[in-house]
């Protein structure tokens, strides 16, 4: 009796075996079916940089198996297609008429058989009128900005600097009716006018971001010039005076 059940155990224990195996067999063959997976190969990375209403993508590509590069934007709704080739390096691609926004970028990229790989995503940033219209010249008041006269010179003490400037560019008219330009570092703190006459506009250069493709050029603001010249008295003579003055 005890032996009958022990076969009728491993009749059971064959038989749930053996159901495992059919099972498991079932769900590989329905894999095989559909056939293995092929993805191409990802791009390596991308270097975005921002500009004036475009954008630059620097697609670098390391695997030789890359044949074109799709680009979307704008939730898949805009795409651009870029030719690899089989080649490897740096792709730049320069995006036109990207309204000043931030974007989310997905890069699909395939080879010669068609295959894509996965998304590679990266994020950027285009400006345009809101960012240029809050750019702002070196502060220039009387208590920062000061005169000292010598002759035709004119020395300008600037205030402090401003965020995200690179530099500034100076006219002014010198003596002999000629127009003098001059570029100046973002942070000088003295600029000297030589033969001043006058009419000095200055405004200042800008990038948004550190690796930007465009410099934003602040409004030209003006520096009235307030002195007066001496007057050479060697030629001059007393031709009459008041009496009463005189007498004073």
């Amino acid at each position: 009796m005890k032996f009958n059940k022990v076969c009728f155990a491993l009749l059971m224990l064959l038989a749930i075996a053996s159901q495992s195996c059919t099972d498991m067999n079932d769900l590989t063959d329905k894999y095989l079916d559909e056939g293995e997976i092929v993805y191409a190969a990802k791009v390596d990375s991308v270097g975005v940089r921002a500009g004036e209403n475009r954008i630059q993508l620097d697609i670098y590509v390391k695997a030789q198996r890359v044949e074109n590069l799709r680009v979307y934007w704008n939730n898949y709704e805009d795409s651009v297609d870029v030719e690899i080739g089989g080649k490897t390096g740096v792709f730049p691609v320069i995006l036109d008429d990207m309204p000043e926004s931030g974007y989310l970028f997905q890069l699909v990229s395939f080879d010669k058989f068609g295959n894509r790989s996965l998304e590679f995503e990266a994020t950027g940033s285009s400006y345009g009128e809101n960012y240029k219209n809050g750019l702002s010249n070196r502060s220039y008041t009387t208590e920062f900005t000061r005169y000292d006269m010598e002759g035709d010179s004119m020395v300008i003490y600037w205030g402090g600097t401003v965020r995200g400037a690179i530099g500034m560019d100076l006219q002014y008219t010198n003596t002999s009716d000629e127009r003098v330009r001059m570029e100046l570092s973002a942070d000088a703190t003295t600029t000297t006018l030589y033969d001043l006459k006058g009419n000095i506009s200055y405004s200042s250069r800008f990038i948004p971001e550190e690796n930007a493709i465009d410099t934003f050029i602040s409004t030209s603001r003006n520096i009235p010039v307030y002195y007066e010249r001496p007057i050479d008295k060697s030629g001059c003579k007393i031709v009459g005076y008041s009496s009463d003055a005189a007498a004073t």
